[in-house]
């Protein structure tokens, strides 16, 4: 069954691919809201890219990433003529990666990762947006009266808050295709709803594919050697979910490189 048929849940294993899976999330959700200029659009695109600063300010992404691509580019190199490894394709994801990994090397330390904090403006639209619905245009009238500017003087604003972001994105992007694609799903029965798998080497995330029909969902807990599998049904109307008792038939890669 294709993947486009099945619903996939994915449960990182360590700190590094939690971060890059949460930014790949919002990256998404910025990408979406962008396309939307209405105010409306703008104040969902702005509230993900704060989320996305904030990640990129907290902790030293760029070091992380950047180590992560260099990582991966030792361990393609060292694949490189073995028997069976397509080595035109390894030669353009090598490219890739050599390529990101000296952006992220020239790039600044600091980059815009304090920006939130350095920009009065937008510290004070970070502020305010934790509280339920504290952004209204009497809480912040300034951002009330950019989000009616131009839609150009709006975009060439969010240009300079969002320089570098992009090769954030494609390094996040890259890293984690290359996650997803280093182990095939492969069959099996979670007897009576549970399943306890013994992970023979170090894995950045566990995969569940399941049919987008099957109305269950995996609660995933893992640890370096083993990982459980519990399928929960949810309740329709009250939305409130408790183990299966049935046999489900699932597929599922340990994606390690």
């Amino acid at each position: 069954m294709s993947e486009s048929k099945q619903l996939i849940f994915e449960q990182p294993l360590n700190e590094r691919a939690r971060t890059f899976l949460r930014l790949e999330h919002l990256f998404q959700q910025a990408a979406h809201h962008h396309a939307d200029d209405s105010e409306w659009g703008t104040r969902a695109y702005l509230l993900c890219l704060l989320d996305i600063l904030t990640i990129l300010s907290r902790n030293d992404i760029r070091t992380e990433i950047t180590k992560e691509l260099g990582e991966q580019v030792l361990k393609l190199q060292r694949l490189q003529n073995r028997p069976g490894v397509d080595n035109g394709r390894l030669e353009n994801v090598l490219r890739e990666l050599e390529q990101l990994h000296q952006r992220m090397q020239s790039m600044q330390t600091q980059f815009n990762g304090t920006l939130v904090r350095d920009n009065d403006f937008l510290n004070a639209i970070a502020n305010r947006t934790a509280i339920p619905g504290g952004s209204c245009s009497f809480d912040l009238p300034g951002y009330h009266l950019w989000l009616h500017s131009s839609k150009e003087a709006r975009e060439q604003q969010i240009g300079r808050w969002s320089q570098n972001l992009e090769h954030f994105e494609h390094a996040v992007n890259l890293i984690l295709r290359l996650f997803r694609t280093s182990a095939d799903p492969e069959s099996f029965e979670a007897e009576g709803g549970v399943y306890v798998h013994n992970l023979t080497q170090p894995c950045q995330m566990v995969r569940v594919l399941l049919d987008n029909q099957v109305p269950l969902y995996p609660e995933i807990s893992a640890g370096r050697h083993r990982c459980t599998i519990r399928f929960m049904e949810q309740d329709t109307k009250k939305l409130s979910a408790s183990q299966t008792q049935r046999n489900v038939s699932f597929r599922m890669a340990c994606c390690h490189l």
